[in-house]
């Protein structure tokens, strides 16, 4: 059965990463880690980033998004393939 009903997300269409606030250094992974926490906290479904000078720091919130797990142990990832196969 196709799912047909409404889907409302909570998004920040203009968010930007520790880069943007001038870090630069090997401290990256970690403060990718702490971006993803703060949306995590702020209960986000997605994020658009607009850094004003690169998007260097994608690659380092990619990574560590890619190490998030549910209860289950499953990806974040592989949740939301799943979820969006069943609405198809």
């Amino acid at each position: 059965m196709r799912d047909k009903g409404a889907h409302f997300h909570k998004c920040d269409f203009q968010a930007h990463t520790p880069r943007c606030w001038g870090n630069h250094g090997h401290e990256r992974r970690d403060s990718a880690r702490d971006f993803l926490d703060a949306c995590r906290a702020k209960s986000l479904d997605a994020v658009a980033i607009t850094d004003h000078h690169d998007l260097a720091f994608f690659s380092f919130i990619k990574e560590e998004a890619a190490k998030e797990t549910d209860a289950s142990g499953q990806t974040r990832s592989e949740v939301a393939m799943a979820r969006r196969d069943r609405s198809h």
